[in-house]
């Protein structure tokens, strides 16, 4: 996974940065299908998408999601992973209620994951990935947990591309989306929705080890966006990953126990 974001790092063009992005998803998770979704005001449009090579497949969902329009009211799980800033896994899909049903059928999916993209304090977009319904392995908990890291490690990609500057077409991103074009992520976030047991350290970013080290360097927020060259707000963004993946209830809990993990490997 850090090979693929080094490597969507490595672009030099902020659209050609997102069009590979659900490619990437998908090889570095073993997926098979990836879309990349934008958010704007109270709806989700559809940006990117890989889906398993046939990109003839991609396009027409793309267009399909694009046509659609649907509202995040009228997508329960999508809703609730922009609400709660959580990824969420979604089984059984085909006979639920609660999805959004031309989606699901048009897509065919048993069961996908989906995972939010935060750039401060709002969700700028979602992951959304599933495998080809006759492939004999199913989604667990797991690959939930590894696109959520994927999620926050590709936000940060977009964050530092704006802020450098990127040239990108501005109908495949906009980094600097006003903020009546975001939906602001709920202040009281209930329970992790990550396991214990997926390992807090295998969920860590690069980044978020970055932030780690300066925060045990008794490093302000200020001092921390400055040598990373990133904004505050994002830094407070990575600041509270931190603490939900290390279950910590302040910055102090969170480097003493992300210290006591890295020892115990």
């Amino acid at each position: 996974m850090q090979r693929a974001l080094i490597r969507l790092g490595a672009e030099q063009s902020l659209g050609r940065l997102v069009n590979l992005a659900p490619r990437f998803v998908c090889q570095a998770l073993e997926l098979d299908r990836a879309m990349l979704l934008h958010i704007s005001g109270n709806s989700i449009v559809s940006g990117t998408a890989w889906w398993g090579g046939d990109q003839i497949a991609a396009s027409d969902f793309a267009r399909f999601l694009r046509a659609a329009h649907p509202q995040l009211t009228s997508c329960p799980p999508e809703f609730e992973s922009v609400q709660r800033q959580l990824p969420i896994l979604i089984t059984n899909a085909q006979k639920r209620d609660d999805v959004y049903r031309p989606l699901v059928h048009a897509a065919r999916s048993e069961a996908y994951v989906v995972a939010p993209m935060i750039r401060g304090d709002r969700v700028i977009g979602l992951l959304h990935a599933d495998r080809h319904p006759v492939v004999d392995r199913h989604l667990d908990v797991l690959d939930r947990d590894l696109l959520w890291t994927f999620a926050t490690g590709l936000a940060d990609l977009i964050d530092r591309a704006g802020a450098r500057g990127l040239n990108g077409s501005s109908s495949a991103w906009r980094p600097d989306v006003e903020p009546a074009d975001e939906v602001p992520v709920a202040a009281a976030v209930g329970p992790s929705a990550v396991s214990p047991s997926s390992g807090p350290l295998t969920l860590l970013t690069s980044r978020e080890h970055e932030v780690l080290a300066l925060l045990g360097e008794g490093a302000a927020n200020a001092s921390i966006a400055s040598r990373l060259v990133i904004s505050e707000a994002t830094v407070k963004s990575h600041v509270r990953h931190i603490l939900r993946k290390l279950r910590a209830a302040n910055r102090t809990e969170a480097v003493i126990r992300y210290q006591t993990l890295v020892a115990g490997e």
